[in-house]
């Protein structure tokens, strides 16, 4: 049987590449997920995505030169991953800023997805997001990017990001932050009326203690209205992950 070291070295190099990418990607480096399920899915898709660039030149073949082009590997699937995370950043953004406004951001729990505290509306936004990307089969379409992302930077390479690249990435970011804000839009609508409400109450009727009236207030006004919230959490989904892969492929070219 014939040792084939040029294959051994590109499936080397895509492993790091895909395991930086696991290993940082909140969707697929939960707690929940064992180390050896992460490491077994890094090497599927190490072994799915080696392949896709047949064109592309030769692994190196000295160690000196073996070792940028492996850090380099990592480090873009280290970019990879955080760039996937922030689909999850979008939805937790999301909850976080109608948690500060309805006051439950004074009751934090731990997220076991991330690891961070995050509130009662963040947590929920933050459940609601994993469900429907593994339900509605986003997750294949960012996996697909990473995968794509092997045609546009092949593993044999030293990875380089241009100006291109990084002016594609801040205008994503700055989109994705955006649609963290309309997401928590028609619950901010509620609030901000509600807080209006309690100002002339309080401009009306100086005697009463506005705080306690206005927190309980706020919370049910944010329970009634994040129904209306969830209904169009399918739509931002569909169009945050297809952008994340955008990203992906964008960075990666």
């Amino acid at each position: 049987m014939e040792f084939d070291a040029s294959a051994v070295a590109i499936f080397t190099l895509a492993l790091a590449r895909t395991s930086a990418w696991a290993a940082t990607s909140p969707l697929f480096s939960s707690n929940g997920i064992a180390g050896v399920g992460r490491l077994a899915f890094a090497i599927s898709l190490a072994l799915m995505a080696a392949p896709v660039a047949p064109d592309a030149p030769p692994p190196p073949t000295e160690l000196a030169m073996f070792i940028p082009v492996l850090v380099g590997q990592i480090a873009l699937g280290l970019l990879l991953g955080w760039i996937t995370g922030l689909a999850l950043a979008v939805f937790q953004s999301a909850g976080a800023i109608v948690d500060l406004t309805s006051g439950f951001s004074v009751a934090q729990l731990l997220d076991p997805a991330t690891g961070a505290q995050s509130a009662v509306i963040g947590r929920l936004f933050s459940v609601a997001f994993i469900a429907l990307f593994f339900a509605t089969n986003a997750h294949l379409v960012v996996v697909g990017g990473l995968v794509r992302s092997f045609q546009a930077t092949p593993v044999t390479e030293i990875p380089f990001l241009g100006a291109d690249s990084v002016a594609m990435a801040a205008a994503s970011m700055s989109d994705l932050m955006l649609a963290a804000l309309e997401i928590a839009a028609p619950m901010l609508g509620a609030l901000l009326l509600a807080e209006v409400a309690l100002a002339l109450a309080a401009r009306f009727v100086p005697q009463a203690n506005i705080f306690m009236i206005g927190l309980p207030l706020k919370m049910g006004i944010a329970i009634a209205v994040v129904g209306s919230t969830l209904i169009f959490l399918p739509a931002y989904t569909e169009r945050i992950v297809e952008r994340t892969a955008y990203l992906m492929a964008g960075v990666a070219s």
